[in-house]
């Protein structure tokens, strides 16, 4: 059973910013009301954006990325120095960034979408 909110917050918005905000909600499935109360619950760390697991997962993605970059680079000084042989080592560099580069995408984009329990029916006006 969801807790029963009976404290107010009122917020001026200009006409435009107000259009945004209804597109938003509108997009996440969400009242306008439910929309701005998460935003605000997330801009406040009330509750958080990311969670302690996902800055984990975030943070070992970043490592794994910055190896690899370094991995990249070494192998680029290499060939520029005249060094041929290393040239599928850079072919599996880059395929191993990519693959850490869509992680890291694939746990950002599911940070686009509001927890499951915020969702609510759309609210007209």
């Amino acid at each position: 059973m969801e807790l029963r909110r009976e404290k107010h917050v009122s917020a001026f918005t200009t006409e435009d910013e107000m259009a945004a905000i209804i597109v938003a909600s509108k997009r996440h499935n969400m009242t306008i009301s439910g929309f701005v109360r998460s935003a605000v619950c997330e801009c406040a760390e009330i509750r958080p954006f990311f969670t302690e697991d996902d800055r984990l997962i975030i943070k070992h993605l970043r490592a794994e990325l910055k190896c690899e970059g370094l991995n990249l680079t070494s192998m680029l000084i290499a060939l520029n120095r005249g060094d041929r042989s290393d040239l599928n080592d850079i072919k599996n560099s880059i395929l191993a960034m990519e693959r850490t580069i869509a992680g890291l995408c694939m746990e950002l984009l599911q940070r686009t979408d509001p927890p499951r329990n915020y969702r609510r029916s759309r609210e007209h006006g």
